[in-house]
């Protein structure tokens, strides 16, 4: 198994904060995933900080890999468009 990943982290403001994240993973026996596979995901952050303690985000996230890991009838440009996630995070 071979995998990397990349994070990026702007924080515009107080308030406001935007990431990216890239993460690539060779599932080569496809002990990890029960596929063998080559698997690349993207993920935009958008979060807002309104108070000191609370923390909202939304996330798209793009999945996609070079087995048929993923349900055709959801696909786009070859991979897998996640629905947008909101979390809630209490520090």
């Amino acid at each position: 198994m071979d995998g990397v990943a990349a994070y990026a982290n702007y924080q515009a403001n107080d308030q406001w904060r935007l990431s990216v994240r890239a993460e690539y993973f060779d599932d080569k026996d496809g002990y990890r995933t029960g596929i063998i596979q080559k698997w690349k995901e993207g993920t935009l952050t958008l979060a807002y900080l309104p108070t000191k303690f609370i923390e909202l985000r939304g996330e798209v996230r793009y999945d996609k890999s070079d087995s048929s890991a993923f349900v055709k009838d959801s696909t786009f440009l070859s991979g897998t468009l996640a629905p947008v996630s909101v979390t809630i995070r209490l520090r």
